[in-house]
């Protein structure tokens, strides 16, 4: 008999190895998300006025600049330029200190229009910031030297840092 069992359970083994093996199986979701933001980036080429100045200064000297920014996006921004890093200085009265290092100053100002009637300003305490379109990427910064003052020979120079609000 003992040899019956062993002989069934064989065949049962044999049996259910050929039977199909059902698999149980779930599912679940989840979400994808991203967050993206508009992106411009600004450049400057330097502002010079490129003529050799006579001092006393009784004659305005003019320069003109650019700003070139790119936007990811399409929209208006609002360009905004410091007071300058001289010594003293304010948006309403700008000046460059001698590359030296000497005492003095020369004063001049940035306009936002080539006749100018209207200040570049800082966006805080003084001026008028630039609206922009951010499809175009130019906005152009003119320069003036003050007239009349008498600084010392020599070279001068600022930093401005331009300001971009999107």
């Amino acid at each position: 008999m003992q040899h019956f069992y062993s002989s069934s359970l064989v065949v049962c083994m044999l049996l259910a190895a050929n039977l199909p093996i059902i698999a149980a199986t779930t599912q679940n979701t989840f979400s994808v998300t991203a967050s993206t933001v508009g992106k411009c980036t600004i450049s400057a080429n330097e502002l010079a006025f490129n003529t050799t100045i006579p001092t006393p200064i009784v004659i305005i000297p003019e320069a003109t600049g650019t700003l070139v920014i790119f936007c990811s996006s399409d929209g208006q921004g609002e360009v905004s330029l410091s007071q300058g890093a001289g010594i003293g200085a304010s948006c309403a009265d700008r000046r460059m200190t001698p590359a030296a290092g000497g005492e003095g100053f020369l004063k001049y100002q940035l306009y936002r229009d080539q006749g100018g009637s209207t200040i570049f300003g800082d966006g805080v305490t003084c001026g008028a910031t630039q609206l922009f379109d951010t499809s175009t990427g130019y906005v152009y910064v003119y320069g003036r030297l003050i007239a009349p003052q008498s600084p010392a020979p020599g070279l001068y120079s600022d930093t401005i840092t331009a300001t971009i609000t999107f």
